[in-house]
């Protein structure tokens, strides 16, 4: 027997492809920071097992919360696989960089900047649609001084999730612009 969805049509249509939201990170981009800094702190440059990560942050380990936040870290450029056992990551230049960067300085908003723009959602909205479906995204404009950008969100996607969307692209819009732009 074949479940409904509520319509009178089987929740599984043959054929038809799901749209999904594109994939964002987990947390933002100053929660990455602080995770980067309490790895270099405990093991600076060398790899480190996901374990050893999770007791840095304070998780338990094999949490599920231990690998979103891996995953946003990758997605950052901040880490990447050390070792072909998947369960070995260490901190990338830029990673090391952010980490050891004075917070004051110009280059450190430089190196925030790069890490920002490196997650494909965030970089495509930055850049226009380039890899995605421009049929399955509305345009949401965000006042700028300097005129108008336009940013894609995904239809789909449910009001808190566009919510933190729009909230990663507030604080990528806070950083791209100099205090004279803004």
């Amino acid at each position: 027997m074949k479940k409904e969805n509520g319509s009178g049509q089987d929740s599984k249509t043959p054929g038809k492809k799901r749209i999904r939201s594109p994939n964002y990170p987990a947390i933002d981009l100053m929660e990455a920071v602080a995770k980067i800094e309490a790895i270099y702190a405990n093991d600076k440059r060398q790899a480190s097992h996901v374990d050893a990560i999770a007791d840095h942050w304070g998780y338990k380990r094999g949490s599920s919360r231990v690998f979103l936040h891996l995953a946003a870290l990758k997605s950052f450029g901040l880490m990447e696989k050390a070792g072909e056992d998947g369960r070995h990551l260490k901190l990338t230049s830029l990673g090391v960089d952010i980490a050891l960067e004075d917070k004051d300085t110009i280059s450190y908003k430089e190196l925030l900047k790069k890490a920002a723009l490196t997650p494909q959602i965030h970089s495509t909205t930055k850049g226009g649609i380039s890899n995605m479906n421009p049929t399955s995204f509305f345009t949401q404009s965000l006042p700028l001084s300097t005129g108008t950008a336009a940013f894609l969100i995904p239809i789909n996607m449910d009001e808190q999730d566009k919510k933190k969307l729009l909230s990663v692209l507030e604080f990528i819009k806070n950083i791209y612009l100099s205090d004279e732009e803004k």
